[in-house]
């Protein structure tokens, strides 16, 4: 599972910094590890990742069935939250597509799912711009946003771990307007969308 979460992270810098043939492999090497885990929550982790690297890739089709791939096995699993994040994904690229019609429909459902979800996921579907030509928030697409790469750039800051968590956790938790964060272990339920 960790190898997996790991990949599926490298896969979102990746694709941040504009390097989209290497988030491909690094989706595709999660996808290869999910296949030898039990836990069926890997392989959905990993298709999310995957989701990802294609919409950034802009293949609408093969998105759109990663998406229905997902979104049948999150319903199988009872994981309403990693259907939200995938659907999040999806109307991103449908906006990105200059499909805005589908992407306000897309965007009107998830905002009801979102009201019980957490809130960097709820923070994430507020910060789904739909109208106009499909490109005219891209420039400040982040400038709200809490995403992975800021928490990395925090970490790789401090020179001791401690300090580090420390920081990252005092961000996250001013992001999300916390009186209290409760630290688990398991992957995050939403990254930058």
């Amino acid at each position: 599972f960790i190898r997996v979460l790991t990949a599926t992270a490298h896969v979102e810098v990746l694709i941040a910094a504009g390097r989209l043939f290497e988030a491909g492999q690094r989706a595709r090497r999660g996808l290869t590890l999910a296949e030898g885990d039990s836990d069926p929550i890997t392989a959905v982790v990993a298709e999310i990742a995957h989701l990802r690297f294609l919409a950034a890739a802009g293949d609408l089709a093969l998105t759109r069935d990663r998406l229905d791939s997902v979104l049948s096995r999150t319903r199988q699993l009872h994981l309403p939250l990693r259907a939200l994040q995938a659907r999040v994904i999806w109307c991103d690229a449908l906006q990105h597509a200059g499909l805005t019609p589908q992407a306000q429909r897309e965007r009107r459902a998830i905002v009801r799912m979102a009201r019980a979800a957490p809130p960097l996921l709820r923070r994430a579907v507020e910060n789904l711009t739909v109208g106009g030509n499909g490109h005219e928030s891209e420039p400040n697409r982040y400038s709200h946003e809490l995403d992975a790469l800021t928490l990395l750039r925090i970490a790789h800051e401090e020179d001791d771990d401690r300090t580090a968590l420390e920081r990252m956790l005092q961000v996250v938790s001013q992001y999300a307007e916390t009186s209290r964060i409760e630290i688990q272990s398991g992957n995050p339920v939403i990254a930058s969308a």
